[in-house]
């Protein structure tokens, strides 16, 4: 009877911790690979205590903003208001490759193993300009407990990722595409990201940098001029008209 009632208290806390919870991210990334992250997760208060309140948490990511030296700059704010906890944070990265490091590097680890869990496993491939980018996310592994919860229990919650690039997107999985192909959206709902990992993916091609573009039109240019020159070098001299 005793394992009846822990395991009923068990689920009844796995769906406290689990039936509130949303995720929206955004990422904006720039034409020098540079860019900037907007992060927000609601999570009832309840799973903030279990890892030493606003303090505990605060402590976490300040440790995390100082052992991630690729974050340039870094802000986060906890808000508490009817039992939830709102957790906002703001980052800028000096190259968008960097934040493949983060996923894998000691800073994540020292989070809670949640924090891994929806940060995913992050693959970056670069083929010429052409970037191949996939990050799998296994919501479920970070909600433990939420396999015994009925799929009513996360109705109306969604995890929504949003990214940002410099150019049109050559291929993509999202869900909907703005913006002429550079704002993907992803917007999962929360039953289908606990039942199975999912993985945001797409490719797109690199800008050139401005210096590249101003010294590529200087030097057609100076062949352009050069062509012209050597042209009139060739031409003939006009002959006049002899007379008799």
């Amino acid at each position: 009877m005793r394992r009846y009632i822990l395991r009923g208290l068990a689920v009844s806390a796995a769906g406290l911790l689990v039936s509130c919870i949303d995720g929206r991210e955004e990422i904006w990334i720039h034409a020098d690979g540079s860019g900037r992250a907007d992060l927000t997760y609601t999570v009832p208060a309840l799973a903030a205590e279990l890892q030493g309140g606003r303090m505990g948490l605060t402590r976490m990511l300040q440790d995390f903003s100082q052992r991630t030296p690729s974050l340039t700059a870094f802000g986060y704010d906890l808000t508490e208001s009817n039992d939830r906890l709102t957790i906002h944070v703001i980052a800028n990265f000096a190259s968008a490759l960097a934040l493949k490091e983060v996923t894998k590097g000691d800073s994540l680890a020292k989070l809670p193993a949640a924090a891994s869990e929806l940060a995913g496993e992050v693959n970056v491939n670069l083929a010429g300009r052409t970037v191949d980018f996939s990050r799998t996310i296994a919501a479920g592994k970070a909600l433990p407990g939420a396999f015994f919860m009925p799929a009513s229990s996360f109705a109306g919650r969604n995890l929504t990722y949003i990214i940002h690039l410099p150019e049109p997107t050559v291929e993509s999985n999202a869900t909907r595409i703005e913006d002429g192909g550079r704002t993907l959206i992803w917007e999962v709902p929360l039953t289908d990201a606990i039942s199975t990992p999912f993985t945001l993916h797409f490719k797109s091609r690199l800008p050139l940098p401005a210096w590249l573009l101003l010294v590529v039109t200087l030097v057609l240019v100076l062949v352009a001029i050069f062509m012209r020159r050597m042209l009139r070098k060739s031409k003939p001299p006009a002959r006049g008209i002899s007379s008799f």
